[in-house]
């Protein structure tokens, strides 16, 4: 079984930020070359002589003061750029540690199911290994579990549970009514059909074969239900077979 490592998209998260550094560097200039101009309207009135009166005032008073209110807003950025990326880095660990921890806590959960399989059939003899697809049967049973939700038995594996019980009370019924006119191999069809859902499938046998088979396979299925959903299954399946 190959089972795919989940990375991280490379994405460009990061090269937005030069950026915002050259396009702040720039806004805080402006800002302040225009606090300096509100200063000089402040202190000399709002009549201006010239354009040069006031360029003249800024080169020969203001360098310095532009330069630290330029300085001062580029530490600021850079203090919120370096949170920013604290948070972003913090959030994509966080992520990446999540995603994880539910492929981790799928492989080991997933990996006891089949081990538990493969242990069951041990003690059954009319039942082959390969007729079993332990992984199908598992992501029925935990449809959810790769995104780390290892609830059982969603509405799904219970509709089949529940076309099993439903299959085995029609040919209970049948055979009940007339013996000699109940088929077997339409019985053993619609089973097969049901059984399929959750990865089991088998050539189809005679009617000894079939009934010993079918036995094995339905208790196997209760063991399951029970050991891995005991909330969900309180009571065992196709306890009540009279066509046999």
């Amino acid at each position: 079984m190959k089972i795919k490592k989940i990375l991280p998209r490379p994405g460009n998260d990061f090269a937005i930020y030069p950026k915002i550094i050259f396009y702040y560097i720039l806004f805080s200039a402006i800002v302040s070359i225009a606090s300096l101009i509100a200063v000089h309207f402040a202190k000399n009135g709002l009549h201006v002589d010239s354009y040069k009166d006031i360029t003249t005032a800024i080169s020969k008073k203001s360098r310095a003061e532009i330069f630290f209110s330029t300085f001062k807003y580029l530490i600021d950025i850079m203090a919120a750029i370096a949170t920013g990326l604290g948070i972003t880095v913090a959030l994509k660990s966080y992520a990446i540690s999540s995603k994880t921890s539910k492929l981790s806590n799928h492989i080991e959960n997933l990996t006891l199911f089949n081990d538990y399989i493969l242990r069951e059939l041990k003690k059954f003899d009319r039942i082959s290994p390969i007729s079993i697809d332990s992984i199908f049967w598992y992501n029925t049973l935990f449809p959810n579990s790769k995104n780390g939700d290892l609830h059982c038995a969603g509405s799904r594996y219970i509709e089949i549970m529940e076309n099993i019980c439903l299959t085995i009370t029609q040919s209970n019924e049948h055979y009940s009514k007339n013996a000699k006119s109940f088929s077997i191999l339409n019985h053993q069809n619609s089973m097969l059909n049901i059984l399929q859902n959750i990865g089991i499938k088998f050539e189809k046998l005679s009617r000894v074969d079939y009934l010993d088979a079918e036995a094995q396979l339905i208790n196997l299925i209760n063991k399951v239900n029970f050991s891995f959903c005991p909330e969900d299954f309180k009571s065992k399946i196709g306890t009540n077979i009279t066509y046999r």
